[in-house]
């Protein structure tokens, strides 16, 4: 006999997709297969944030090799391939010593011409260097741009997993937190050294604009710091007409130069800063995000990593702007800067 018990009994077989049914009412039935659901979408829920995780992370892993490869390239190029590219047989990197010869013999007899015109000794050794800083300066633009564009493929794939509440479902409280720490730790790591490789492209590139434009004064410091007696008179003469304007057409000449290269690396910089103040503005004004799927956890993350990146970026920016500053001041006393110069050895 089976009346009253089977009148309240379940037939629980939501977790197979089919309905709870209670006899005795409606409501064992939909708090059963409501219960039913929730499990499954958090079994789903889970299965579909590993899945997307395993995605990204592959994806992640793949396009940082390959950026680490290209990169990895062009340093091996900037560092070996612009004498060769320059032409010139002064030997390659490591061997500067008969481009250092070279520079002086030139220079001493630069020093005694009386004229502003370069002799060929020292045209040849300037030319050189104008075309070494120019492959130079063509493959510090490419690294350049290789790190802006891994700089913003890493912000979109953190604002994605900043994103992603659904990786987080079936997750306890302090699951999510840990694993947020995790991923936050891991892209600022990532990003320093992003920020900081392209900080240092960026140099380089500067670096090198300023002697491919200005190759003279870049190649005054190939001189060797310890002189003899021949190029020790060369300066001597060289300082001598500094010191007394209109007197020698060689350090008037050398003087007009050395003015030119300071205010190429003081537009540079300026340029250069003004590009990472509006970075850093836009990454101020975006540093809220509506809120979604991930929650207080996600807005919180993403907003204090935009405005820590944007005072980042804002510090990087007054450097550069001390740098545009100290320039703008030898480009406006070029004689006591280069005097300074020939006087420090």
């Amino acid at each position: 006999m089976s009346g009253p018990r089977d009148a309240g009994a379940f037939v629980d077989v939501g977790l197979t997709g089919q309905e709870s049914v209670d006899t005795h009412s409606g409501r064992g039935a939909h708090v059963e297969v409501s219960r039913s659901a929730h499990l499954v979408g958090q079994g789903h829920g889970r299965v579909r944030g590993a899945t997307v995780d395993r995605v990204t992370s592959t994806s992640s892993g793949k396009w940082a090799g390959t950026y680490a490869g290209i990169l990895a390239v062009l340093g091996i190029a900037f560092v070996f391939a612009p004498a060769y590219l320059a032409g010139g047989h002064y030997g390659g990197y490591g061997d500067n010593a008969r481009l250092v010869q070279s520079m002086r013999v030139a220079f001493i007899d630069y020093s005694s011409s009386g004229s502003a015109v370069l002799p060929d000794s020292l045209k040849t050794v300037v030319d050189y260097w104008a075309r070494y800083h120019v492959a130079k300066a063509v493959i510090a633009a490419l690294a350049l741009l290789v790190m802006c564009s891994a700089c913003r493929r890493l912000w979109a794939s953190y604002q994605d997993k900043s994103y992603q509440g659904t990786s987080y479902q079936g997750t306890s409280y302090q699951g999510r937190q840990a694993d947020g720490r995790g991923r936050t730790v891991a892209y600022v790591v990532a990003g320093l050294t992003a920020s900081l490789g392209t900080i240092t492209a960026a140099a380089l590139l500067m670096a090198n604009i300023q002697g491919a434009i200005a190759p003279l004064s870049s190649a005054v410091s190939l001189l060797p710091a310890q002189r003899d007696s021949s190029l020790a008179a060369a300066v001597d003469a060289v300082r001598h007409g500094i010191d007394t304007p209109g007197a020698s057409p060689v350090a008037d000449h050398l003087v007009a130069d050395f003015a030119r290269y300071h205010v190429v690396v003081a537009v540079l910089s300026a340029v250069f800063a003004a590009l990472l103040g509006v970075l850093a503005v836009r990454l101020w004004r975006g540093r809220h995000p509506g809120l979604n799927g991930g929650g207080a956890l996600s807005y919180s993350v993403r907003g204090r990593s935009a405005t820590a990146t944007a005072a980042a970026t804002l510090t990087v920016a007054a450097a550069v702007l001390v740098l545009c500053v100290a320039n703008i001041s030898s480009a406006l006393e070029p004689a006591r800067a280069l005097s300074l110069f020939f006087a420090g050895g």
